[in-house]
């Protein structure tokens, strides 16, 4: 009698640690109400590396994103290329929070804005082709 309490007492006490361990589970992963929805950043800035550049603003399509590496205070560095009509393709170099700001991905409807000389860039992509990550 007393081998069935306790099988009985063992199965009760791992049922009540799966349904805990499956409650929160479904907390962490399901949104909260009035949880704010996600909505990727459309707006990075950084420099294009890899050609001369004169201030304007030009249309592209993401070409690649490559290259990334965090940085110590959790952002991170990446190439993304940007096919354009004037310049070809360009290198921008930029520095984003990849939990906030998907990097740029083949497909992306972007807008360079060049600012200088130098490369100086902001980037805002205004159609996405889904495939970030």
């Amino acid at each position: 009698m007393a081998n069935k309490n306790t099988w009985m007492v063992s199965g009760a006490i791992i049922a009540v640690l799966l349904a805990v361990v499956a409650y929160m589970g479904y907390q962490f992963y399901v949104p909260q109400t009035g949880a704010v929805t996600y909505v990727p950043s459309t707006v990075f800035e950084g420099k294009i590396t890899n050609v001369e550049v004169e201030p304007g603003i030009v249309s592209g399509v993401g070409m690649y994103d490559r290259n990334c590496i965090g940085t110590s205070d959790g952002m991170t560095n990446c190439d993304g290329g940007i096919k354009t009509s004037k310049y070809g393709v360009l290198n921008f170099h930029y520095v984003h929070d990849m939990a906030i700001e998907p990097c740029i991905a083949p497909g992306d409807s972007l807008q360079v804005e060049i600012i200088d000389a130098a490369g100086n860039s902001i980037v805002t992509r205004s159609g996405a082709s889904g495939h970030h990550g």
